[in-house]
């Protein structure tokens, strides 16, 4: 924009879109009664980055150059993370028994890649599975915990370990193991039948104890009948 004796003008420059110097000239022809009047200027100017418009100031020669400078913004995304827990975080079974616990991995942040899943510190007589054992969060394992006979009874701290993504993390979990169960062989169930039957005659004795009795009485009778007659002298046979 120039102005001249009160006059303004524009004055554009296309086709400018590289940075560098650059010079302009400017011919202003002002009509007048003697035929008018011609005026020229000219100016140096310089680009730095994308123009999107040039003004010249013809009276002073002056060059105002107005600039865009780019700005790129770049989206950063946070990279993968992931948590797990257990629940319930304590069951208790006797040995022998299986306990059922449900493992949910849960996505924080990133892209999802695959967790496997696996258990920390296992005691012995105590084994373990998972159902699935991996996959994108989120997602839910079923953790199928089974004891052996030989497992100790107490309070077993068990840890479940997540990994993936470069990534681990953990989630603890409680089995709780009663007292062991008692197995009988069979020698010993051989043996522990002798006195079993002979508290049933007892037993069986003390409910009919009066008739038990008079049986026994009609018994010695018997006997003692035959015995007499076992010992009667037989008689003498005549020469």
């Amino acid at each position: 924009m120039g102005v001249y004796f009160g006059y303004s003008y524009d004055v554009a420059a296309p086709g400018i879109s590289t940075p560098g110097k650059y010079f302009v000239t400017v011919l202003i022809v002002i009509p007048g009664p003697l035929g008018g009047a011609a005026i020229g200027g000219g100016a140096t100017f310089e680009v730095v980055a994308s123009v999107t418009q040039t003004q010249v100031r013809s009276s002073t020669s002056r060059t105002t150059t107005r600039t865009v400078r780019e700005s790129s913004t770049t989206s950063t995304q946070a990279p993968f993370d992931f948590s797990i827990s257990v629940s319930p975080t304590e069951r208790t079974v006797t040995p022998g028994q299986s306990a059922a616990y449900v493992v949910i991995v849960n996505l924080i942040s990133g892209t999802p890649v695959h967790v496997q899943l696996g258990i920390k510190n296992m005691p012995a007589g105590i084994t373990a599975s998972f159902d699935p054992q991996s996959g994108k969060p989120p997602y839910n394992s079923l953790l199928t915990v089974s004891t052996t006979q030989s497992a100790s009874a107490g309070q077993v701290a068990i840890r479940v370990r997540g990994t993936g993504g470069g990534r681990e993390r953990d989630a603890n979990f409680t089995l709780m193991v009663s007292g062991q169960t008692q197995t009988t062989s069979p020698q010993n169930l051989s043996n522990s039948s002798q006195p079993n039957q002979a508290a049933f005659f007892v037993g069986l004795i003390q409910q009919n104890g009066l008739v038990i009795v008079g049986l026994l009485v009609i018994l010695v009778v018997i006997v003692a009948v035959i015995f007499a007659r076992s010992r009667k002298p037989k008689p003498i046979p005549k020469p």
